[in-house]
């Protein structure tokens, strides 16, 4: 297995994550990992078919995991939200993901999916950087139009 370092972990799967692997592919020179977490949320073969994108399976909360994806050489970490859930516990899902990246690579830069903006506070507390409020950018998109 190729060692990573400097590269972009994508923690979960969702829609959104072949859309966000074309434009990391497109936009940068890093190797990315995926950690698509389950069975149910795989990415394609379409999607992961570049040299500079590897799938590690398992959860996004288990050390043992996060450290096969080379989290802890890790540039940044991308947090998907999982939208078969209902919101807080999908928010509760990405927050310990959050947890456990933010502990095992405290100078990563990560960002996360969030579904209930109430939420948000909890993911500052946990040291992510970024949280993309998927409620209010739903909204905002709404009123832009």
């Amino acid at each position: 297995m190729k060692s990573f370092s400097d590269h972009i972990v994508i923690c979960g799967w969702n829609f959104q994550g072949g859309k966000i692997i074309e434009e990391l592919l497109v936009g940068s020179d890093c190797d990315i990992v995926v950690i698509p977490e389950g069975v149910e949320q795989q990415p394609r073969d379409a999607e992961v078919s570049n040299r500079r994108v590897r799938v590690v399976p398992g959860l996004p909360t288990e050390d043992s995991v996060l450290h096969a994806a080379g989290i802890e050489n890790a540039r940044s970490a991308i947090i998907l939200t999982d939208p078969s859930l209902k919101a807080n516990d999908a928010d509760a899902k990405t927050l310990m993901i959050g947890l456990a990246v933010e502990t095992l690579n405290p100078k990563i830069y990560s960002c996360a999916q969030i579904m209930d903006s109430a939420n948000q506070v909890h993911l500052e507390r946990a040291n992510v950087d970024g949280v993309i409020l998927l409620d209010v950018l739903g909204a905002n998109l709404a009123v832009a139009s």
